[in-house]
């Protein structure tokens, strides 16, 4: 559990570092704005994809339910991340160094849009399988 804390850690800090260097002269105060804000808003979206991927998983005790969330939706939103925040925010410093056109970062942004919808639909499916794993592999400790 450990390592997954810590690869965990890692990822946010690689997101941030990266986000940070693609939002290029955007002053630090709206830097941390946005890096607060969009991670905020990253784990909410996976909360609820974290949500709909635990239908018809049953779990025998519901206090297992919280450190499993806790747990899938830390990684996911970090991984999430990579795939939207950090686009985003390379996009956005472009716009604030004036070096891309309107209608070219709207483009950008529906692609990225796009790409995370089908990202999350995998990621549902995903989700719900490693929460299926994880019940499997208590259900086996405990049987022996």
């Amino acid at each position: 559990m450990a390592i997954i804390i810590i690869v965990t850690i890692v990822l946010f800090l690689v997101l941030i570092g990266w986000t940070w260097s693609n939002l290029g002269n955007v002053d630090k105060a709206k830097k941390i704005g946005y890096l607060l804000s969009s991670i905020v808003i990253m784990a909410v979206i996976t909360l609820i994809i974290f949500s709909i991927s635990k239908s018809g998983v049953n779990y025998e005790n519901e206090n297992m339910v919280g450190p499993v969330r806790l747990l899938l939706v830390a990684i996911f939103t970090a991984l999430n991340g990579f795939v939207v925040i950090q686009y985003v925010a390379r996009i956005l410093g472009r716009i604030n160094e004036q070096t891309i056109e309107q209608e070219e970062a709207k483009k950008k942004f529906i692609i990225i849009l796009v790409v995370f919808i089908v990202v999350a639909i995998i990621e549902c499916s995903y989700m719900k399988n490693i929460q299926l794993d994880i019940l499997n592999m208590i259900s086996n400790l405990k049987n022996k």
